[in-house]
């Protein structure tokens, strides 16, 4: 009865690591954090790491570059991974025949971004053949309010900061950067859990939106802050706390 038990953890055990190991949704995005729990590792929790700026291919021979995502196993989609390595996690998952940008590379593992902002790491497997985009003024795809110029832009902006979206585990936004359209508005969640610190932020770079914090102070760990678009264009907003030197970026990409 003993042995029995055992055998029976043993599998529920497998069980779970092949899920935090591939995706089982079937041919659908999953909702997407920028902090995650490493699966490997009992109650370690890592952030989104961004590339150093020298592997960014913007930075490296001026060349933006799109593709696909391609079929993972036999369920249609793949994670964003957190690190460059393939023991980290999860941030999310996003389904097949999606056109991302190929920002960065490094260790095999592409660094990637979604048309809506997403961003993370996978293999070069899972991903079409890039292809240079020629005219960056032109739609990125047909129909779409993003150009070649304006996804160069982030692409620089990124390689410009180390950190987007998560400073650390316990010092992040549920996203790292948002794309909205003229006129509207957005409200994205910071998480701080020092009692102690003081949180603030400040826009560095661009003017296309604009922010405020709401409600009174962090509550829980959390508080939101409503992003205010403008005119098209690349705003860069720096989030810190005064108890270290912990700080990230979030861009707001207005269409």
């Amino acid at each position: 009865m003993k042995r029995q038990l055992i055998r029976t953890f043993s599998a529920a055990l497998c069980a779970l690591l092949v899920f935090a190991l591939f995706p089982l949704t079937s041919r659908a995005d999953s909702p997407y954090v920028t902090v995650t729990k490493r699966p490997d590792k009992e109650d370690e929790y890592v952030a989104l790491e961004m590339p150093q700026a020298r592997y960014y291919f913007t930075r490296k021979d001026g060349t933006l570059l799109r593709s696909e995502v391609k079929p993972s196993w036999k369920n249609g989609s793949i994670y964003f991974m957190p690190h460059p390595a393939e023991t980290y996690g999860t941030l999310g998952t996003v389904d097949e025949g999606t056109p991302v940008t190929i920002l960065a590379q490094e260790n095999g593992l592409y660094f990637f971004l979604t048309d809506d902002g997403r961003m993370g790491w996978n293999g070069r497997g899972f991903f079409t053949k890039p292809q240079a985009v020629e005219d960056l003024s032109a739609p990125i795809t047909e129909g779409s309010a993003l150009t070649g110029e304006t996804l160069a832009a982030v692409s620089e902006a990124l390689a410009g900061g180390r950190h987007a979206g998560a400073a650390s585990p316990t010092f992040y936004a549920d996203r790292p950067m948002l794309v909205m359209q003229s006129g509207s508005t957005a409200t994205m969640t910071v998480y701080g859990f020092n009692n102690k610190a003081t949180y603030d932020f400040e826009r560095i770079d661009g003017e296309s939106a604009e922010a405020e914090w709401q409600g009174e102070g962090f509550r829980n760990g959390r508080r939101n802050v409503l992003f205010t678009a403008g005119e098209p264009g690349l705003s860069v907003f720096t989030f810190r706390n005064s108890r270290n030197s912990q700080r990230f970026n979030v861009l707001i990409l207005v269409v």
